[in-house]
């Protein structure tokens, strides 16, 4: 007959759901922005595609390549598509100073910042993850929002130039 297996900790429990919360969050944050890269390939070609009557031309002058993009709203949309999607692909985040930020991006010693993380009282170290979560969280957010405004800006220019704007 075997033992009953020992219970896990409670704490240990909190630790190993929140490593997983951050798995996943980190998994969110580059669907989107491989969902990004992708829409920004297409609409890079798209505004290629719209621009090479102009482009067909020998020499046009900066001020005709203005004048051509001002002059189609499709254009001038997906730029402003573009530049969205090009501002949700930067990794925009709070300084922080929190143990767990230290060990990730300081170049503090390293024994000093195990000998602080051992010393740590775990109610401590799970109050600092869930705050850091929370700030991934945001983050993730914030890529989304950029990421939908640029899609659908991406899916007005393209209607625009179909319909001969």
């Amino acid at each position: 007959m075997t033992a009953p297996p020992v219970p896990a900790h409670p704490k240990q429990d909190k630790a190993a759901l929140l490593a997983a919360f951050y798995g996943y969050l980190g998994g969110r944050i580059d669907s989107v922005a491989r969902r990004s890269s992708l829409l920004m390939a297409f609409l890079a070609s798209f505004l290629g595609f719209a621009m090479s009557p102009l482009m067909k031309r020998d020499a046009a002058s900066v001020s005709e390549k203005v004048e051509f993009v001002l002059s189609h709203p499709s254009l001038l949309i997906g730029v402003a598509g573009m530049i969205i999607l090009l501002w949700s692909d930067l990794a925009r985040v709070r300084r922080a100073d929190d143990l767990f930020s230290r060990i990730a991006f300081s170049d503090l010693d390293i024994g000093s910042l195990q000998d602080r993380y051992v010393g740590s009282q775990i109610d401590d170290l799970f109050r600092q993850m869930i705050a850091n979560t929370r700030v991934v969280g945001e983050f993730l957010k914030r890529k989304i929002r950029l990421y939908n405004a640029g899609a659908i800006l991406f899916a007005v220019s393209v209607s625009l130039y179909v319909i001969g704007l």
